[in-house]
């Protein structure tokens, strides 16, 4: 999870299943998550990916 200006916030990986990540408190609405080279959001401080 990167915030605008390209600062990791939280890097964690998993294999296989899903990926659950919970920024805590930050604001809502202003990261962007990376996931096998696509970029997307801005996405929700709790932001769970499946593969």
């Amino acid at each position: 999870i990167y915030d605008m200006l390209g600062n990791v916030i939280i890097e964690k990986s998993f294999s296989g299943a899903a990926l659950a990540i919970d920024v805590g408190n930050l604001p809502e609405g202003i990261y962007l998550c990376s996931l096998r080279g696509e970029t997307f959001g801005p996405v929700s401080a709790r932001v769970i990916i499946s593969r």
